[in-house]
């Protein structure tokens, strides 16, 4: 029998305005590596995938 051939994956887009002109505005995460990036919120940013945070200073 012939194995069935496995789907390529997608590509995804992004779905927010991170990127402007192929750069993003958020900081990459130090142990995660490129692909994963800080969120920004008011006093601090966080890492969603190892819960990475770097506090805002004033």
């Amino acid at each position: 029998m012939a194995k069935e051939k496995k789907e390529k994956k997608k590509i995804k887009k992004p779905r927010h305005s991170l990127y402007k002109e192929g750069k993003t505005e958020n900081q990459s995460c130090p142990k995660c590596g490129s692909g994963y990036l800080l969120a920004e919120h008011s006093n601090r940013r966080v890492c969603g995938k190892c819960r990475y945070m770097e506090t805002k200073s004033k």
